[in-house]
């Protein structure tokens, strides 16, 4: 089990108890959604599941934790499920491999009771639509908008999804979750700093620095909504 003496210290023992009783979702394993789950198998989170359909590859290796030449090629949720337990043995992991892209995986993904889901999909129209879900049937969640082609940490920022700026990806979710009658309400990791420009027909450049800190705010985030504590996004 994990030692959780320091975890004690800094936020009591009731904190670390319900921190154990507590059921988090994490929508996709990459950069940002694998140092968030890191981080919250590290944190004592009793139950996590940990969704992604996608493997690891050679590209990973830069920024992705669960990222290693010993795991090129397996399933990013199966790789972090194995890792959960490494760290905590007593856990309760469980790992979906498969993508959400239909209403009907959001439905049945969130059959499930979360008391917090963290969000760090990378497809825009799934993102929306499971957004959009836990905003319908009143689920926190807290969401990763884009990190990519960013590489100032201290622009990093947190606030409702209402009131993100100068992030394109923000502003399409922004859009997309307006015509289903929601504009504010979801916490968001964001950044204002330009990304550098995608090259033709490559894929945009990321660090690991940036991810890694994208999903430690997450953490903080739903942290902060499972001990009720104070948000920086109310």
């Amino acid at each position: 089990m994990v030692d959780d003496s320091r975890t004690r210290l800094l936020l009591g023992d009731a904190a670390v108890e319900k921190l154990k009783r507590s059921r988090v979702l994490v929508l996709g394993l990459g950069g940002v959604g694998g140092a968030a789950c890191e981080m919250l198998a590290r944190l004592g989170i009793g139950h996590l599941t940990l969704a992604d359909g996608d493997v690891f590859s050679a590209s990973n290796l830069n920024r992705q934790l669960g990222a290693l030449s010993s795991t090129l090629g397996r399933s990013k949720a199966e790789v972090w499920k194995e890792r959960c337990l490494d760290i905590a043995p007593d856990g309760d992991f469980r790992a979906r491999n498969a993508f959400i892209r239909t209403q009907q995986d959001i439905d049945a993904l969130l059959e499930t009771p979360f008391d917090a889901v963290v969000d760090a999909i990378d497809d825009l129209p799934s993102k929306i639509a499971f957004l959009t879900a836990c905003h319908q049937r009143n689920i926190f969640a807290v969401s990763s908008m884009g990190a990519g082609g960013r590489r100032d940490i201290s622009q990093i920022r947190t606030g409702d999804i209402g009131k993100t700026f100068g992030c394109p990806l923000a502003k399409i979710v922004r859009s997309g979750l307006r015509r289903n009658g929601i504009t504010r309400g979801i916490p968001a990791v964001f950044s204002p700093e330009p990304p550098v420009p995608r090259q033709p027909g490559r894929p945009i450049g990321s660090a690991g620095w940036i991810v890694c800190a994208f999903g430690l705010h997450l953490v903080q985030l739903a942290a902060g909504h499972l001990l009720n504590t104070p948000s920086p996004c109310s």
